[in-house]
């Protein structure tokens, strides 16, 4: 943390420190440096989250005694539960952050990927899901049964490519329209030998999670896993 030049960070910065045991009472010896007289700066108090006060000390852990300021400053458990600064604010946004695994594409949230399913069946049905929650309850039921009557059947074909469009069908007008989604099938080979569990276990916590946040959220994603003939 303390490596980082004033060109990289600056002041009102938020760091993240997994281990914060080297707490010290002795200035300039690489360690943290307490302000004197603050019983709450404390290893014991540390969130394991720090704030740069000053970046003309981003090299600075800890209180300053020449200066007179902290560089990066230890913001306590006190402080975040309290919430009473900018810095602590700061923290509690930065941690309702979603991460990777629970972000707002359809691919990695926090439902069951069924394959785009309920996406075609809401294409099917594309008024239903509105009158469901009465968006339209201001309209007549002869009003409402013609906006039911609207359906579509969803249909795909793959060509010599290998790529796969789909197309919906208007049935009241006999029209088609070509769909703007992709199809995207992933075939994993597992070297001959190897353990499936962990390879398995290894594709979809890591390699799944990178391709689905950058897949658009239109495609329909299916993966397997089948085992190299040689």
């Amino acid at each position: 943390m303390s490596r980082m030049g004033r060109l990289v960070v600056k002041t009102g910065d938020i760091c993240y420190v997994e281990n914060i045991m080297e707490f010290s009472s002795e200035p300039y010896d690489g360690k943290y440096t307490p302000k004197p007289g603050d019983e709450n700066d404390t290893v014991e108090n540390a969130s394991h989250y720090f704030v740069l006060e000053n970046d003309d000390y981003s090299s600075v852990l800890g209180w300053n005694d020449i200066s007179g300021c902290y560089g990066w400053r230890s913001i306590t458990n006190q402080e975040l539960l309290n919430n009473t600064t900018t810095a602590a604010t700061n923290v509690h946004y930065y941690e309702s952050i979603v991460d990777n695994n629970t972000g707002n594409n359809p691919h990695s949230g926090d439902g069951i990927y069924d394959g785009g399913e309920e996406f075609f069946n809401r294409l099917r049905h594309p008024f239903e899901q509105a009158i469901e929650i009465g968006q339209y309850d201001t309209l007549s039921d002869e009003e409402l049964g013609e906006l039911t009557a609207i359906t579509y059947d969803i249909s795909d074909a793959t060509a010599a490519s290998g790529k796969t469009k789909y197309y919906a069908r208007d049935n009241e007008n006999d029209s088609y329209y070509v769909l703007n989604d992709k199809k995207l099938n992933i075939n994993f080979k597992m070297p001959v030998g190897c353990d499936s569990d962990t390879y398995k276990n290894y594709v979809v916590k890591n390699i799944l999670i990178y391709l689905e946040q950058m897949l658009p959220s239109t495609a329909i994603v299916n993966y397997e896993f089948t085992t190299k003939s040689s």
